[in-house]
């Protein structure tokens, strides 16, 4: 169909790779939506928050920072625990 599929699932990263599907992570979807003008970074840092607040993080702290470093060129704003 030509559109990514999005999912923080490792085993779905490699089921997709093992079939070139492109496969994107849920932060950089958000930076997706952010750079498309769908939401602003008061919004992905909402979000964020509210990720860590529920203890659902996409992915363990440190990678989530390096990853939104590497997607929105800014420090995280989320702190580790």
């Amino acid at each position: 169909k030509g559109i990514p599929v999005v999912t923080d699932d490792a085993g779905m990263h490699r089921v997709a790779d093992a079939n070139g599907i492109e496969c994107w992570n849920t932060i950089k979807l958000l930076r997706a939506m952010e750079t498309g003008g769908r939401i602003n970074r008061e919004q992905v840092v909402e979000i964020l928050e509210y990720w860590q607040y529920e203890n659902d993080l996409p992915m363990a702290i440190g990678k989530l920072r390096h990853t939104f470093r590497e997607y929105f060129g800014a420090e995280c704003p989320l702190e580790p625990p």
